[in-house]
């Protein structure tokens, strides 16, 4: 590894522990409505049970490509990843977290690209929180 490699895996490893730290010993409750999911499920508790599952599935994949697209600086991939959360958390009405994934798309889209990296991690550490709390 290079110089500039090694600093940047230095930093990751940083970030990881502090993510580690925040995500384990910090609990900040993101607000959600599952009455809100089911009305658009037509009250059907398998067609939600589904969606939850599938939401367990499919957000951490979601989550994994968008910080990849960030560190690559693909901002069209951030776009797209964002966007993917935006829809998935409004199914929750999780609007705090909706709305950092739209801030991250705007900005993306916009080439307004230096905040990102720690919006992202704002909503990272709040969908691990909602993800912990739907498996309760």
């Amino acid at each position: 590894m290079g110089f500039s490699t090694n600093l940047i895996f230095k930093q990751l490893v940083q970030f990881t522990r502090w993510l580690y730290y925040r995500v384990t010993f910090t609990k900040t409750y993101v607000m959600f409505d599952l009455d809100h999911l089911s009305n658009l499920m037509g009250n059907d508790e398998q067609l939600v049970a589904k969606f939850l599952q599938l939401f367990r599935e499919e957000v951490p994949v979601v989550l994994t490509e968008l910080q990849k697209a960030i560190q690559a600086g693909d901002w069209d991939a951030v776009n797209i990843q964002a966007h993917t959360l935006k829809g998935q958390l409004g199914y929750l009405n999780a609007v705090e977290l909706q709305s950092i994934a739209l801030e991250i798309e705007m900005d993306a889209e916009s080439g307004n690209t230096e905040l990102i990296a720690q919006k992202a991690i704002d909503l990272i550490v709040g969908v691990v929180d909602l993800l912990n709390q739907l498996a309760v």
